[in-house]
């Protein structure tokens, strides 16, 4: 896939996306709170980092008000 490409994700997409989100070498631990996780990762190709963001939350539906009536 090159820069500006687009197209429908497909199973290698999806095993690809799985190997980086639990992938541990070369991500850097920049926010650790409450539950939440923030890594960064350096592209070499650019001077963006890719950011992987892992939140745990027993209650999410409680905190985005889902199952409430009023």
């Amino acid at each position: 896939m090159s820069i500006g490409e687009v197209k429908v994700a497909d199973d290698q997409d999806f095993f690809y996306l799985k190997y980086l989100l639990e992938e541990e070498p070369g991500w850097s631990l920049e926010f650790n709170k409450d539950n939440t996780k923030v890594w960064t990762k350096p592209v070499s190709t650019t001077n963006f980092k890719m950011v992987k963001v892992r939140i745990n939350r027993s209650n999410i539906m409680k905190l985005i008000g889902c199952g409430q009536r009023g």
